[in-house]
């Protein structure tokens, strides 16, 4: 089913970010969940034409920079993920993406994606199993701004 509808911008000026044809997947969870694993496995199965944002690398290695509430990787990681989705890569956001702390930018970030946008919640921690021995590798996401598919 396919619930993606297109959003226009408050000016009436198109500031939305990717196209139609793109694809924008959060994956959201506790440390351990496997959330990079599930990225570059998405990678591996598409291949080329598909980015994936680290809030890892953004926040630690390319700022390195504490997890706290108005940092400055919050608004990287939008940045990073906007410019894939305007150069018309597939885009995978992954990370522990707390809501308290990312949730207004996950928000906009499919707020304006012109595409279709999903976000998935995994809240077990892997303990660097394959998802396939723990049983349950992710589900929709169930907080109140992330429905699963906007």
């Amino acid at each position: 089913m396919d619930d993606s509808v297109e959003k226009p911008s408050a000016s009436g000026v198109d500031a939305g970010a990717g196209s139609a044809s793109t694809v924008l997947v959060a994956v959201r969870g506790p440390s351990g969940a496997g959330k990079s694993s599930t990225a570059a496995r998405i990678r591996s199965a598409y291949g080329r034409g598909l980015a994936i944002v680290g809030q890892d690398l953004l926040r630690r290695e390319v700022l390195r920079e504490r997890d706290v509430a108005g940092g400055a990787n919050i608004g990287l990681i939008s940045l990073v993920a906007r410019h894939a989705l305007d150069s018309g890569c597939h885009t995978v956001v992954e990370g522990i993406l707390d809501a308290e702390r990312y949730g207004a930018m996950l928000t906009d970030l499919v707020a304006h994606h012109r595409g279709r946008s999903f976000l998935y919640y995994s809240p077990h921690r892997t303990g660097h199993r394959s998802p396939e021995t723990n049983g349950q590798a992710g589900r929709p996401a169930r907080d109140p701004w992330d429905h699963g598919v906007w």
